[in-house]
């Protein structure tokens, strides 16, 4: 398995540029950052002892 990384400033053309390669590739998961911040609401847990 490969991993290919894009990084760029905000509104740097990330998401085009992943979808562009994405359509090239077969067998593919393609990860964005955006899927992992918590929502304002949601407060995150924790773990004590840690």
């Amino acid at each position: 398995m490969k991993t290919i990384a894009i990084a760029a400033v905000t509104a740097g053309g990330k998401t085009s540029a992943v979808n562009k390669i994405a359509e090239r590739i077969t067998n593919k998961a393609v990860l964005h950052l955006n899927d992992y911040y918590l929502r304002q609401n949601v407060k995150p847990y924790c773990f004590s002892g840690f």
